[in-house]
């Protein structure tokens, strides 16, 4: 196993340990390789198959634990082998988890044959220099001096006067080393604090015991080259009948070894909060499928605010305050990752019904209740959440993971702030988007599209005064594409910028005819979308096309909703202003049906207010119409008022006794092509109407 290709997820021990220590959960490798049956494992404590680390020193790390940290563990398998690895030992609320990369075939530079480097295993490592120090020591015993060959720390030591009264470095180490430095000389500046800790502890149990052996990764400050990672093996052997006690150490340089390892562990944890990755929970699931699983995706709403407005830090201090109380929830088995920015997935386990799931959203709900404060103010958030249920909802996690998604997206549609459960019926509307778009994109190169035209009839003289364009898809069959099918399909994915543009020019050319034609009093109204004004160059484009056609702009008018004005209200201001300084009019459309606030309607630059067709509908039929009184109040901020959906004769003397300026609806005309325009003008009978 090379440096490079170690760190595959399936050679990776991963345990699950409780506050005390004992085993709740080993993955499959983990238990094939230390050769433990998986229900004889679960009974013991991590004490029991780590070597090198007293009960008292794992305890502590234990309970100590705040957050992830990286350090070495020597693993003792069934079969009395050794497994060497560079570990990550993450705490949570309840238990703690270790994912340790397997050592074994790890190739490390080394420092024997002279310093040049060679592929040999820790274990091999460690097996040469057993041997060679058990000769070396066999040497001193008889004033032998060491071979300056072997790259080795040389001390002896005197136990029963407890002084050091030999210290050697060989030449092979001399590149790391150059001085030894005996034990009780070490300090932080020399090795990492919790190496040392380590190191002093095993030096006074030697002398106690006698003899020792042991190896242990460490920070070591080279005089040259920095702090850097190295692996110390040592060995302790007492000379018979005698008090000297012989100290053997050599030094492995791991130190680019170490930093290649340490980034492939960060790529399996989110820096920010310290969560594994979605690569790791892609592995963990499929590791551990159960009867009935769910998979939720969250999304933060409108997280973007918090971190324009207080800056990313203090986002990123939110995202840990969420995840915190995350795993605070008193629930079974759910595991937490971070997906991206503000986005996180959740997987429940041991669960056996639907209404469980419903029952930890309850949960989450109520953590969210409670504001989140960072530099003394008080965030509230809320969340959108998609679920999907294993296996009814997907058998791999791809694809409950994209389901979840998707339903969490249908609840960002629909106003945000709730949850829903994962249908087959989202995906279809999906793809029926997908080839709505794809027959967009071919019908505006088709030319499939036209305008047709509805006319709008002044109330009091009872003459036509203008039109509004209508866009239709007419597909090469035939068939007719009514504009709610493809209008929102347009704007999500931004064709409704071509369209429109087309829209207008056309809209402007028909303009010209119908001035040509003499009918210099009939204006022409265009719909814009929120999607086109939103554009930074949208009011040059009009501009451009405006200039193009030579079209009059006092016939040209723009009809625009309240929604499209509300989405960012001084930037569109601005622009509508823009327009007007064209001398184009500008048409508030729907009123009624958005946010209606009369603040607003005072401050929008508009000249006419088209009052929606359901409040039309209602006029004769209940006694809380509406109509009467938004034409008073169009008509006292100074805006022609026009009603729109009138189909019944019976309408009119509600609209003429409340002095409506402009009708227009299916009792007059049906949209019609340009082609019919003009015969409808020549033609049009409103005796009818005058008679009313």
């Amino acid at each position: 196993m090379t440096t490079t290709s170690f760190v595959k997820l399936e050679e990776v021990i991963i345990l699950k340990i409780d506050l005390s220590g004992k085993i709740i959960y080993a993955n499959d490798y983990a238990i094939s390789i230390l050769g433990i049956d998986s229900h004889i494992l679960t009974t013991k404590f991590l004490k029991d198959i780590v070597i090198g680390h007293s009960p008292t020193e794992i305890s502590n790390l234990i309970l100590s634990l705040k957050t992830r940290q990286s350090m070495d563990l020597i693993f003792k398998a069934n079969n009395s082998r050794y497994i060497y690895t560079i570990s990550t030992i993450q705490a949570f609320e309840s238990l703690v988890e270790i994912v340790a990369i397997n050592l074994k075939n790890h190739h490390i530079p080394s420092a024997y044959s002279s310093n040049k480097p060679i592929s040999s295993s820790l274990a091999q490592i460690e097996q040469n220099f057993y041997e060679q120090a058990t000769q070396t020591i066999l040497l001193l015993e008889q004033d032998i001096p060491p071979t300056e060959d072997i790259p080795l720390l040389i001390f002896r030591y005197d136990t029963k006067a407890d002084q050091l009264i030999y210290a050697h470095s060989t030449k092979s180490i001399q590149s790391l080393i150059h001085n030894p430095v005996y034990l009780d000389k070490l300090t932080a500046d020399d090795i990492d604090i919790h190496s040392l800790n380590k190191i002093k502890y095993y030096h006074k149990k030697a002398l106690r015991t006698k003899k020792l052996e042991y190896g242990i990764e460490v920070q070591y400050h080279h005089k040259t080259r920095g702090w850097i990672w190295v692996y110390i093996n040592s060995k302790y052997m007492q000379a018979e009948n005698s008090d000297i006690m012989n100290i053997l150490f050599t030094i492995t340089d791991i130190h680019a070894d170490k930093l290649k390892t340490e980034s492939s562990l960060i790529s399996l944890y989110d820096p920010i909060t310290n969560l594994s990755t979605k690569e790791y929970l892609s592995k963990y699931f499929s590791s551990h499928k159960g009867d009935f699983m769910a998979i939720i995706y969250i999304d933060l709403d409108d997280f973007k605010s918090i971190n324009d407005s207080l800056g990313r830090s203090s986002g990123d201090l939110i995202l840990q305050s969420v995840v915190k109380r995350i795993l605070q929830i008193d629930f079974a088995n759910i595991t937490i990752k971070r997906l991206v920015a503000d986005e996180f997935v959740i997987l429940l386990e041991d669960i056996e019904t639907k209404s469980q799931v419903k029952d930890f959203i309850e949960m989450l709900k109520n953590i969210f209740r409670e504001p989140f404060k960072v530099k003394e103010v008080n965030c509230k958030l809320s969340y959108s959440a998609g679920i999907t249920l294993y296996p009814s909802d997907g058998e791999h996690f791809e694809d409950l993971l994209n389901n979840a998604d998707i339903a969490m997206h249908k609840v960002k549609e629909s106003g945000k702030r709730h949850y829903r459960f994962f249908d087959n019926s989202f995906k279809e509307e999906i793809l029926n988007k997908m080839h709505i778009a794809s027959d967009l994109q071919e019908g505006i190169k088709q030319s499939e599209f036209k305008l047709y035209y509805q006319p709008q009839i002044h109330l009091i003289t009872k003459e036509v005064i203008g039109f509004e364009a209508l866009i239709r898809w007419i597909r090469a069959d035939g068939t007719i594409v009514p504009p709610f099918k493809f209008i929102p399909n347009a704007e999500e994915t931004g064709l409704i910028i071509p369209l429109g543009t087309w829209i207008l020019k056309q809209g402007c050319l028909f303009i010209n005819k119908l001035k040509q034609a003499g009918y210099t009093n009939i204006h022409v109204a265009i719909n814009i979308s929120a999607v086109q004004i939103a554009q930074d160059n949208f009011v040059e484009k009009v501009e451009k096309i405006i200039k193009r056609t030579q079209v009059d702009t006092s016939m040209l008018f723009i009809e625009l909703t309240e929604t499209t004005l509300m989405k960012n209200i001084e930037e569109n201001t601005t622009k509508i202003r823009a327009l007007q300084d064209m001398g184009i009019k500008i048409a508030l459309d729907d009123f009624g049906v958005g946010y209606s606030s009369l603040t607003y309607l005072q401050k929008f630059p508009i000249d006419v207010l088209k009052i929606e067709k359901s409040f039309i509908d209602d006029i004769g039929h209940t006694k809380k119409n509406l109509v009467g009184s938004i034409i008073n109040l169009g008509h006292d901020l100074d805006l022609k008022v026009v009603a729109e959906g009138v189909e019944e004769f019976s309408q009119i003397p509600y609209l003429l006794e409340y002095n409506c300026d402009i009708l227009q609806g299916y009792l007059f005309s049906k949209p019609m092509p340009e082609e019919c325009v003009f015969d409808f003008l020549e033609n049009i009978n409103l005796s009818q109407l005058k008679n009313s």
